[in-house]
């Protein structure tokens, strides 16, 4: 296209036809400047919109085989000079992924092998760590996005694997963010493809370990944080389909416990929290797999994660939430298989939860940690001292009652505490023989409560406090018709809370209204169908 034309066009496409026309230029390094700006502002314009029509119409420009993005960085990897700005260009092509991949249906039949051939053809030819690294994370999210998809197969993941475990074979030469990422696309394979990675996934254990115990036993060395913390990504991926669970493989499950055990409770205080999360997120997801073995080290465990909840950092206070709570749910699944033996370690847990509970200074996420511990014990506590039930029950409305009924100014980080002290006050009902009257009307208060916060919360969030709401009215209608009324009086409300709210109008887009998927309503229809009929009669289900 000649220059007065690239002049005349504006837009996204005049941004793309000015970006190649300045690899054109002569001085590579007026030709650096300008292009890095232009990407500046293609990255502001794409970002304007969430409109799927003009999102689709942004990702046929982007990924134009002519003028787009992709051959760009493919012709610039002859200029040096423009270095930086390929890597602004990933960066923008992860993130304008992430926005047609939830809003343009059917991308990924068009973009998808396109990006995976980008992202191989960059790793191999640019030698900066900083782009190759980048350059996997995109692929990664490629795999992640495209799981399900009819064109999985047409990415050629068995080709993926040989290329980067290869890769492997000359790791003391690659830089260690580039190395990590490796590790992690390794496992990423397996959990996306696992068909394809059947014959692969003990060579690759083996790898993850041999690097850990590398990194992480030498008495000389320095650990390599940033290896380690792709290790641990690496096998989180890798387990959701090769199990090492210690009736699976009790040595391996052994050896990957112990070294995530090690990251999540180092010896000397650390400034970045790659590895950190690394281990918290993999014990999140996988607490199932090590068994007895989170039994042995339940006290240490308990203490390192409930200190890190506390963190300064946020997304550490986060992520150590989760990996405590499948942490507990855990345990508290194995102490009720055989109370007698872990009496020890049911006193432990309840004492430590009861002092949280009464301590008037406790924190959001301690006294949330103490109230999801009582649901999950509440079946052990049942069967040792079903006394202890009844006083968990009333610790539990007594608090919520001083959080949300009595306080003036509450704070807004209780309201989104709620669903998880809902959720644990179900479970603590279904195991009282008789539950005690005069707290009933506080828990009818505290679900009404709920209902008329709902619009406060995420759409994410909402079908999480939908579910606390009815696994309390299940639990109250298993108790008989005498606490009918109590459900009829917290329908009746709720009702008057929703219909006083302000009509909002679902987004609605190609037809289509944007509301509950049919995996969110057959899961509330499943929960629904256990009410009584009379009740169910009276919702109209």
């Amino acid at each position: 296209m000649s220059d007065d034309k690239v002049k005349v066009v504006g837009g996204i496409q005049g941004h793309l036809l000015k970006l190649h026309a300045a690899l054109s230029d002569g001085d590579t390094r007026d030709a650096a400047l300008i292009c890095h700006d232009i990407i500046g502002d293609l990255g502001q314009e794409c970002m304007l919109t969430n409109s799927e029509n003009e999102l689709a119409l942004h990702a046929s420009l982007l990924f134009s085989k002519e003028d787009g993005l992709l051959n760009f960085l493919r012709k610039s990897l002859a200029c040096e000079e423009v270095r930086d700005t390929r890597v602004e260009t990933i960066s923008l092509l992860d993130k304008f992924l992430q926005r047609i991949s939830t809003n343009v249906k059917g991308w990924e039949k068009t973009y998808a092998i396109d990006i995976r051939d980008i992202c191989l053809v960059v790793y191999t030819k640019d030698k900066a760590a900083k782009c190759k690294a980048l350059t996997l994370d995109l692929l990664i999210k490629v795999l992640y996005l495209t799981k399900d998809s009819s064109i999985a197969q047409d990415l050629k993941v068995g080709k993926i694997f040989d290329k980067f475990y290869v890769e492997l074979s000359y790791k003391n030469k690659i830089p260690d963010t580039v190395l990590s990422k490796i590790y992690e696309l390794l496992g990423v394979l397996g959990e996306v493809h696992p068909s394809e990675m059947v014959n692969h996934s003990d060579k690759l254990y083996r790898a993850y370990l041999g690097e850990l115990k590398h990194q992480m036993t030498s008495s000389t060395k320095e650990p390599k944080l940033t290896v380690v913390a792709g290790c641990l990504r690496g096998i989180t991926a890798l387990m959701v389909n090769f199990t090492k669970s210690m009736e699976d493989d009790p040595g391996t499950s052994k050896e990957i416990f112990e070294y995530t055990l090690k990251t999540i409770s180092p010896q000397v205080e650390m400034s970045r929290y790659a590895v950190n999360f690394a281990g918290l997120r993999l014990l999140a997801k996988h607490a199932a797999q090590f068994s007895h073995l989170l039994m042995d080290h339940y006290r240490a465990l308990f203490d390192v994660m409930s200190k890190l909840c506390g963190h300064i950092n946020q997304e550490m206070k986060k992520t150590s939430y989760y990996a405590l709570e499948s942490f507990l749910k855990q345990v508290a699944l194995l102490v009720a298989e055989n109370v007698e033996e872990h009496k020890g370690k049911l006193k432990f847990f309840m004492q430590k939860f009861c002092a949280i509970i009464k301590t008037m200074d406790s924190t959001h996420k301690e006294l949330s940690i103490a109230i999801r511990g009582y649901g999950f014990f509440a079946a052990p506590c049942k069967v040792v001292c079903p006394q202890d039930v009844d006083l968990m029950y009333t610790e539990l409305i007594q608090r919520c009652k001083q959080m949300y009924l009595t306080e003036s100014d509450g704070e807004e980080d209780n309201v989104y505490q709620l669903p998880s002290f809902l959720d644990s006050i179900a479970s603590v009902l279904i195991h009282l023989d008789k539950i005690p009257e005069v707290y009933t009307p506080v828990l009818e208060r505290l679900l009404v409560v709920q209902i008329d916060s709902f619009p406060q919360y995420s759409v994410r969030m909402q079908p999480t406090c939908t579910r606390a709401i009815i696994k309390v009215l299940v639990a109250m209608a298993s108790k008989g018709p005498v606490f009918w009324s109590f459900i009829s009086s917290v329908v009746h409300q709720g009702l008057i809370r929703v219909c006083s709210k302000p009509v909002v109008l679902p987004e609605v887009r190609g037809g289509v209204c944007r509301g509950f998927s049919n995996a969110d309503w057959e899961m509330e229809g499943s929960l629904l169908s256990r009410l009584p009929g009379s009740i169910q009669g009276s919702l109209g289900l």
